[in-house]
């Protein structure tokens, strides 16, 4: 769904996925991709704040729980350009 640009349904069945499988080894990407497909959807900050608002909180997740993988570094980029 990501790469067709579907983010609706991206974001639902990541969504399920995380409450799935909540102990899985690529929770780390659920959570970068669930975070990119509300980041991808940022088109005008003044008119609605809710994608930043989410993409944001999912970076935070992946910035507090896995500090040190390279999706970390990649997410603290985006979350100063949504600042």
């Amino acid at each position: 769904y990501y790469t067709q640009d579907y983010y609706n349904d991206v974001i639902y069945e990541l969504e399920r996925y995380l409450v799935t499988y909540p102990n899985h080894k690529d929770k780390v990407y659920a959570h970068f991709l669930l975070g990119m497909s509300f980041y991808e959807q940022i088109i005008d900050e003044k008119k609605d704040i809710k994608p930043i608002l989410n993409s944001k909180q999912q970076f935070e997740i992946i910035i507090k729980e896995y500090p040190t993988t390279e999706f970390a570094k990649d997410v603290k980029f985006k979350i100063d350009l949504i600042s």
